[in-house]
């Protein structure tokens, strides 16, 4: 794994305060993905693959009405923690903003 992925994990808060040893263990289980603006990281219904750090940039994840409108429930920023919400509330979707 490259060391952008390394700095990503270890800027992230969410790992802050981690020994080494766990943020090597960590780092050897990441992947790095990159996305383009308006693309989906998951959709409605998408089993949850794991979490998800936001490198650079900005992610919404957001909930489609039966009125078709969309009501954004959070924005993840960079080095950010983006979790698996459709474990949760399996109607939510994710989409990069930037």
């Amino acid at each position: 794994m490259n060391e952008e992925a390394r700095n990503i994990i270890t800027q992230s808060r969410f790992f802050r305060g981690l020994t080494e040893d766990s943020i090597a263990r960590i780092h050897s289980m990441a992947r790095l993905k990159r996305y383009r603006h308006g693309e989906m990281i998951f959709r409605e219904g998408d089993a949850c693959p794991g979490i998800f750090i936001v490198g650079n940039g900005s992610v919404r994840i957001f909930r489609t009405a039966p009125s078709a409108k969309q009501h954004v429930l959070h924005i993840a920023s960079s080095r950010m923690l983006c979790h698996c919400w459709t474990k949760y509330y399996p109607q939510v979707k994710a989409g990069c903003l930037k």
